[in-house]
């Protein structure tokens, strides 16, 4: 599979040229273990921002799970101007993140806002409702500033996503591949000087410059065809290659510590910040191909395709699993217990991906609802 094929530039937002009963004719049309490694990879999403976890099970998590959807949008990506990239990234990115957020305002404004007046009641009622999460939205940083609340941080990835494709066609627009190698290693090291300086930018634009040798990679990797080559070859040698990444993301976590690439924090070391995004990477894949050889049906289809909305909503959900499990008088709930949290926050979202996608397509980057 290359990078001209006919998935969508954005990892998080696929189209299809059909609707959900033709998931079986684009078997050959794309690479099933994408929509795999996509699949866990949002599990991991929802499993990572479930709190209580031990710090090792968050260093673990962290150190590869952003990285991979990063890599994946470049191994989806399509070669494009800048403009044309960014006028694709208003409608399949800025679009739907300026429309999850004003909907999941109304939910943190009902619930959040009204039910604990206590936790806002050093600023002015206008100021903590309206102004600092308008201001939160403008900003697109998933974290709050003094001037400013994100209500809905995990939203931040679709604006370092709108940037990170827009500084790779940049860096594409190059005409030598070291020059673009060169520039995209540059580019990389900028948040690091800044963030020795305390120097935060907005619109998640440091996050993004931070997570370009990601993109890159799976652009570059798609445009040699590599993963597909990989796959091909001696499916013995699987296990070896888990085990190797395992090994070397473990290491990376032992000796690196907490990693995020939306608050830019590398942890000890830049460069094992990026060999454990690498390694984990890996292990994804690997664990994907095996997974589509064994299993692939429409729901996996769906939660690839649907991701978008799993991302803008799961914070809800998750939320009120554990609010349930409060009133049950469970306070903790356990690795495995937010384990299976995680998987029926996935699995709720299926038919909400397939409502929205009916009812608002414009809330999932399309222009007009797919033909079933």
């Amino acid at each position: 599979m290359s990078g001209g094929s006919d998935h969508s530039e954005v990892d998080i937002a696929v189209d299809r040229p059909g609707g959900k009963e033709k998931w079986h004719d684009l078997n050959e049309e794309r690479t099933q273990w994408i929509d795999w490694a996509k699949t866990i990879g949002i599990w991991l999403v929802v499993f990572g921002h479930i709190p209580g976890h031990p710090p090792v099970v968050s260093e673990f998590i962290y150190a590869f799970h952003m990285p991979l959807f990063f890599f994946l949008s470049g191994y989806l990506a399509k070669s494009r101007s800048v403009v044309d990239t960014a006028k694709s990234g208003v409608v399949r990115l800025l679009i739907p993140y300026g429309l999850f957020y004003a909907l999941t305002w109304l939910w943190w404004y009902f619930f959040g806002f009204l039910r604990h007046p206590e936790w806002f009641s050093h600023l002015p009622a206008i100021q903590a409702a309206l102004v600092q999460p308008l201001l939160g939205m403008l900003f697109g940083v998933g974290h709050a500033t003094s001037i400013s609340n994100m209500v809905n941080v995990p939203l931040w990835f679709l604006v370092g996503l709108f940037n990170v494709s827009v500084a790779f066609a940049v860096v594409d627009a190059l005409k030598s591949w070291p020059m673009k190698a060169i520039t995209t290693v540059l580019l990389s090291g900028i948040p690091y000087v800044l963030t020795t300086h305390g120097i935060d930018l907005l619109f998640s634009l440091d996050s993004a410059l931070m997570a370009l040798p990601f993109y890159a990679a799976g652009k570059w990797a798609a445009d040699a065809d590599l993963v597909a080559r990989v796959s091909h070859a001696r499916r013995d040698l699987r296990p070896l290659i888990v085990a190797l990444a395992l090994a070397v993301l473990g290491l990376v976590v032992a000796t690196n510590g907490r990693v995020d690439i939306n608050l830019v924090r590398y942890g000890k070391d830049p460069l094992l910040f990026y060999a454990g995004g690498l390694a984990g990477i890996v292990l994804v894949w690997a664990v994907s191909v095996s997974c589509a050889r064994w299993i692939y049906g429409p729901t996996v289809f769906t939660i690839s395709r649907g991701a978008i909305v799993i991302l803008a909503f799961h914070s809800i959900l998750s939320g009120l699993f554990l609010a349930l499990l409060r009133a049950l008088g469970v306070e903790d709930p356990g690795l495995l217990l937010s384990a299976a949290i995680a998987a029926a926050v996935v699995f709720l979202c299926v038919p909400l991906i397939e409502i929205i996608e009916s009812a608002a397509p414009l809330l999932v980057g399309k222009r007009k609802a797919a033909p079933c």
